[in-house]
């Protein structure tokens, strides 16, 4: 979008440096694609912020730049002079980002966490999984995406709101609380039941059929889900697809309470189908 971001980096840890594949397949700070792919065309400094010379370097840049984000545990920038106190005399309309596992207040303010750890805090492990099976984290950085987004929008909302009135901002963001964001369906059940939502796999609770079927050939498989305005399945298309257009005169798939009533017995006529078809 046209901003220049600059990355301050340490020598002494590479970070996201060591994310493979690496070019050639050959290890390497300078060699990660991982690295590339979430840094592209960013510029970036090494410095050592225990060091005042690097400190100094680091206030100079602060004051010349429209936003800063940080995403260490709580404490650390302060510790290092660099809190949003400090730094709004530097540059009294900055936007600060604070992005931290848990936030700045709470029990857990003072815990550091990863995407796994964030990932069970969160709750959105508890309810991933198949039934009668344990929580279950999802893969790839889920926790660090999802928050990024929140931050994304929180900071082009702030700098609007400088452009109106001249003022900075500090923004906070709990990573743990940005995921819980991803599951309110569940945060609401509970709220209101006070029973934990079940794991139920690829299922939907609904809406069916809602899963994923085998297919012809090793490890191939076919995802199938409803269209939300076909109440009957007589209007879905799959009864015409699959030949056995029987089952939209089937009292036990006619309407979508049914078909989560008889979801076993639906995804069991599928399954017999999709094992004998190509995915395409």
């Amino acid at each position: 979008m046209g901003a220049e971001v600059v990355l301050v980096e340490t020598e002494s840890r590479f970070t996201t440096r060591v994310w493979p594949p690496f070019a050639d397949g050959e290890f390497g700070r300078d060699r990660s694609g991982g690295f590339n792919l979430v840094n592209n065309n960013k510029l970036s400094c090494s410095l050592d912020l225990r060091q005042p010379e690097a400190l100094e370097l680091a206030r100079d840049i602060i004051s010349v730049s429209d936003v800063l984000v940080e995403n260490y545990a709580t404490g650390v920038m302060e510790n290092l002079g660099l809190g949003y106190d400090e730094v709004k005399n530097l540059r009294p309309d900055i936007v600060y980002m604070s992005l931290g596992a848990f936030g700045r207040s709470g029990p857990f303010k003072d815990l550091t966490g990863f995407h796994s750890v964030i990932n069970l805090f969160s709750g959105l492990a508890a309810i991933t999984g198949y039934p009668g099976s344990h929580p279950r984290i999802m893969g790839g950085l889920i926790p660090d995406a999802f928050a990024g987004c929140y931050c994304v929008l929180a900071v082009l909302e702030a700098l609007y709101h400088r452009s109106q009135t001249g003022e900075g901002q500090f923004i906070e963001v709990s990573m743990t609380e940005a995921l819980t964001g991803m599951i309110p369906e569940a945060v609401m059940e509970y709220s209101l039941t006070g029973k934990e939502p079940p794991r139920v796999g690829n299922r939907d609770g609904r809406k069916s059929p809602h899963n994923v079927f085998r297919c012809l050939g090793e490890e191939k498989w076919v995802a199938v889900a409803r269209r939300d305005r076909c109440l009957t399945f007589a209007c879905w298309p799959l009864s015409n697809v699959t030949g056995n257009v029987g089952w939209a005169d089937d009292v036990r798939f006619a309407t979508v309470t049914a078909r989560v009533e008889n979801q076993d017995e639906l995804e069991a006529l599928l399954q017999h189908w999709t094992v004998r078809q190509s995915r395409f």
